[in-house]
């Protein structure tokens, strides 16, 4: 195997099984722009007509909410009633201040997500047909997206886009329960039936990542963030969906994505490193994606799991919530050291996030503080991308 040198002491575990057999992935997610989670590159339909309908807010716990059609626009940037393409050039300044930052701790890989809850996605029902089906894509997701892969060229970095989101369906406490059903089920339809899945990936996916201005900026394409959150506990109550739904669904999108874009690179990311045994048998895969939290950073070695192609940690980070420099530092350098040393294909931190009130509830693990500086965790990062760079195993792009 090329590269054996990335054993980097007496203490490595194996042999790694590496991306492309040579390529070790160091990212951060940036899982939605400044947290505009289903509507930052895309607007959003589906969440507009609910709340249009009055389907969508429970008002006993959102009782001050008002329908108002630009929550659901694309925050990058959107079409106005006249068909003008409106740039958000705050959320563009941002953006490429982040991708700039995130360069400098040495990174590679930035993973973002696309179609959370629908985002950019046209549904409508074909002739003689019940059920609506994924007709196309917005055009300012298109639009948005390419902008972001030209601002992730220019800071060096490739993107690993996540394409759907199981919690955001019915974890949101605020919303209705008829509205977290109807939109686990329409999910689920879009999972199980394998029209709706060929409809998504035909009208959607392909024309989206098989662009040429987005394809070259593409590190790897995540199929799946995270099933469990549809096929087990009170999800798949709302969903119907089982572990072999998921494999069928992963298996066509591989395929039908392959056949169209045969170089582009596929994963599933999975909330816990035991689900690949759920999963491993799916066909068309470059490598396998699951997340741990913790404050141990400890994860099995690469030979335990049993598993062929190369896994990657897509997301880690401390379990503990509270906002702590020295916690997060020692995690991330658990997980950095552990995915190195136990044969793992890279490992891609939670999250860079974005400047917010300092110690804001639930931003324990932002890289960023509210000045915009990182924190202590990014000297880590750091340390561990100069290792890659001087062995030669990061990704493609980086000499």
């Amino acid at each position: 195997m090329a590269n054996e040198e990335y054993c980097f002491d007496d203490l490595c575990a194996n042999k790694p099984k590496l991306i492309d057999d040579k390529y070790f992935v160091l990212g951060v997610n940036l899982a939605w722009l400044d947290g505009q989670y289903d509507h930052d590159f895309g607007s959003n339909g589906i969440m507009n007509d609910l709340d249009q309908q009055n389907k969508l807010f429970d008002l006993q716990k959102e009782p001050g909410h008002a329908y108002n059609p630009n929550n659901y626009k694309a925050y990058f940037g959107h079409e106005d009633t006249n068909g003008n393409y409106q740039e958000n050039l705050k959320a563009s300044i941002n953006l490429e201040s982040y991708f700039n930052n995130i360069q400098g701790l040495g990174i590679s890989v930035v993973r973002i997500w696309v179609f959370e809850r629908f985002e950019g996605l046209s549904f409508d029902k074909l002739d003689g047909e019940n059920e609506e089906t994924v007709k196309t894509i917005y055009k300012d997701l298109l639009t948005n997206l390419k902008s972001v892969c030209k601002l992730a060229k220019q800071s060096n970095l490739r993107l690993y886009l996540a394409l759907i989101d199981s919690w955001g369906l019915w974890r949101e406490d605020k919303f209705q329960d008829d509205a977290k059903k109807e939109l686990a089920k329409r999910m689920a339809k879009l999972i199980k039936d394998p029209t709706q899945t060929r409809r998504f990936v035909e009208n959607a996916v392909i024309p989206l990542i098989c662009d040429s201005e987005i394809k070259d900026a593409i590190f790897a394409v995540d199929i799946f963030n995270e099933p469990e959150g549809l096929v087990e506990g009170k999800g798949q109550g709302y969903s119907g969906l089982s572990w072999d739904d998921v494999v069928g669904y992963i298996d066509r999108c591989s395929e039908a994505i392959h056949e169209e874009c045969s170089d582009i690179r596929l994963s599933c990311g999975l909330q816990k490193w035991k689900s690949l045994e759920k999963i491993k048998g799916c066909q068309g895969l470059n490598f396998f994606d699951f997340h741990e939290y913790s404050d141990s950073g400890e994860i099995p070695k690469y030979s335990e799991l049993k598993i062929k192609i190369p896994v990657t940690l897509g997301e880690c980070g401390q379990k503990t919530e509270r906002w702590d420099d020295d916690l997060q530092q020692n995690v991330v350098d658990a997980f950095l050291e552990n995915t190195y040393k136990k044969g793992y294909a890279g490992c891609i931190v939670w999250n860079y996030d974005y400047p917010f009130k300092e110690k804001e509830p639930g931003h324990w693990l932002a890289l960023v503080k509210s000045d915009g500086s990182i924190r202590k965790a990014g000297d880590t990062i750091k340390k561990y991308a100069d290792i890659c760079k001087n062995k030669n195993i990061n990704a493609p792009w980086v000499a």
